[in-house]
């Protein structure tokens, strides 16, 4: 399970696993 959070050119993308 890990966490990963990536902002970018306004774009956001989150993604979330067993947290």
């Amino acid at each position: 399970n890990r966490y990963f959070d990536y902002w970018g050119k306004g774009t956001q993308v989150t993604v979330t696993s067993g947290k």
